[in-house]
């Protein structure tokens, strides 16, 4: 092993083409970020409260933004040690960088699988095998918009995937995956299994039967303060009922006799119901096993069912293939989920070329519980930018509010998280807030987001598209009619006088 100190100007090796910068501005640069962030230290939290507000969060963006660049930094560090065989590759490399450095595993582990995507150049030892890198996301870390832990979650779930596909599927992904992140958040990339499969076009590799042997629960011995552990692993089918349980049960004021009605646009939270969603979620399950077991007890569901709905396409409810997301979030296989439901649980949903649902009377006010049905099968989630949300714990939210004169009629209703439902400006008058719009006539899309100013200044349009709700029939129907009409990659319908764009 030989190492090689430049202390002259930056260029490029004849030989490999690698960028080669100052080692002595280098170590000049290491010693600057150490006394920076001792200042920063010595300031102490007093002078960080003599800062007007704006300032104080412009000054913290800053230093998350430098925090966020500093995971391009780990990730050469990283390649450099592999490629001088100081560090080991595989599954030991993480306990190396714990031993050497002090980190957590977690932390290791998050290092070790960026550093696999976000290495852009060729090293210089032939013996070290390199992922597919991801350009886009490597660029996105150096302009400090996302940091390692999202590449690290993209890394583990495309090297679950078969080898074969694994290098397309990475190239396939990168790009998508920064306007994701750049909308959604970092922990929207944890649900991407989905939309990795199906630019893959593989099945899902688990089978129903590889479920049912790994499924267990177990109940912990009684600890001294009474209270007992529980933990397990869960089908999707009891998964799938305990989380629609959740839905309907755990919501605030629920089993409380004080709850009230989640499905329009003044809904609120229960008033009084001071409980934590870990213990909502504790009670609900009790209330269900005691009603299991007790005498007449029975719960009633918010939404008048207890139906676990999710929607599948007519050649998949055909052939009994494929997956699908129930509107608690839970995906199953369409077998499974057929197999396991009595008959008069199914709901047909017939959907238009745009993923729309043919009803009958367009304009005629429908019950809400056949709203609700409907929504899951053309939007799948609550797909307010940045909050995407399980149709179970979502409120539905007029478009055009009922005060302005939208009806509650299909066309006009959209699925909404709670705290993205608060937050929507109703009346179209807060350029600080979130406003929904319909869509122009012709257009594929069901609702338009403008963002406030300060996301968006010039407040253009968004389209909402989330990974969790890539294979929702009306989402798929949706993103085909879109590349058809041109919104994406094309011409888009006019929207005043600025085009939508793509926010995931």
């Amino acid at each position: 092993m030989t190492t090689t100190t430049d202390t002259g100007t930056t260029g490029t090796t004849g030989v490999t083409g690698l960028q080669v910068g100052s080692v002595a501005d280098l170590t000049a640069a290491v010693d600057a970020l150490g006394a920076a962030v001792d200042t920063i230290l010595a300031q102490g939290e007093h002078t960080w409260q003599r800062i007007g507000t704006d300032e104080r969060e412009q000054l913290y963006r800053r230093i998350e933004q430098a925090r966020r660049k500093l995971s391009a930094v780990d990730a050469a560090v990283v390649t450099g040690f592999q490629a001088d065989l100081v560090m080991p590759c595989g599954p030991r490399a993480p306990r190396w960088l714990v031993d050497r450095f002090g980190l957590t595993h977690r932390e290791a582990r998050t290092r070790v699988g960026a550093a696999a995507r976000l290495s852009t150049t060729d090293t210089t030892n032939p013996a070290l095998v390199c992922d597919a890198h991801l350009p886009a996301l490597t660029a996105a870390v150096h302009a400090g918009v996302l940091d390692a832990e999202p590449v690290a979650r993209l890394d583990r779930q495309i090297s679950a995937l078969p080898s074969a596909v694994q290098d397309r599927v990475a190239v396939a992904a990168d790009a998508p995956v920064v306007e994701l992140v750049r909308t959604a958040g970092p922990d929207a990339v944890a649900g991407l299994r989905p939309f990795l499969l199906g630019i893959a076009g593989v099945d899902e590799p688990y089978t129903d039967d590889d479920r049912a042997r790994l499924r267990q629960v177990t109940l912990g011995r009684q600890g001294e303060d009474g209270m007992t552990p529980i933990r397990g692993a869960l089908t999707p089918e009891l998964a799938a009922v305990l989380q629609r349980l959740m839905a309907d049960h755990a919501t605030p004021g629920s089993l409380t006799g004080t709850t009230g009605t989640d499905d329009s646009d003044d809904s609120d939270e229960s008033v009084g119901d001071t409980r934590s969603p870990g213990q909502r979620r504790h009670d609900a399950l009790l209330a269900a096993v005691t009603a299991g077991y007790g005498r007449g007890c029975e719960l009633v569901p918010g939404r008048g069912t207890t139906t676990i709905v999710a929607a599948v396409t007519l050649e998949q409810l055909a052939a009994r293939s494929g997956s699908v997301v129930t509107d608690a979030g839970v995906r199953m296989t369409v077998e499974n989920l057929v197999e396991t439901c009595d008959a008069r649980d199914f709901f047909l949903q017939v959907m238009d070329f745009h993923g729309r649902s043919l009803y009958l009377g367009r304009s005629r006010r429908v019950g809400s519980v056949d709203q609700y049905l409907a929504l899951v099968g053309e939007e799948g989630m609550g797909l307010a930018p940045g909050a995407a949300v399980p149709p179970a714990f979502c409120q539905i939210h007029h478009i055009t509010s009922w005060l302005a004169g939208g009806g509650t009629d299909l066309p006009n209703l959209t699925l909404v998280g709670p705290v993205a439902h608060a937050g929507v400006d109703d009346s179209r008058s807060d350029p600080a807030r979130w406003q929904t719009v319909p869509p122009p006539v012709g257009s594929p899309e069901r609702v338009l987001w403008i963002p406030p100013e300060g996301v968006d200044p010039a407040r253009v349009p968004v389209i909402t598209v989330h990974p969790d709700s890539w294979t929702v029939p009306g989402q798929m129907l949706r993103r085909g009619s879109r590349m058809l009409v041109g919104l994406v990659g094309g011409d888009s319908p006019p929207v005043g006088d600025r085009p939508p764009r793509l926010t995931g």
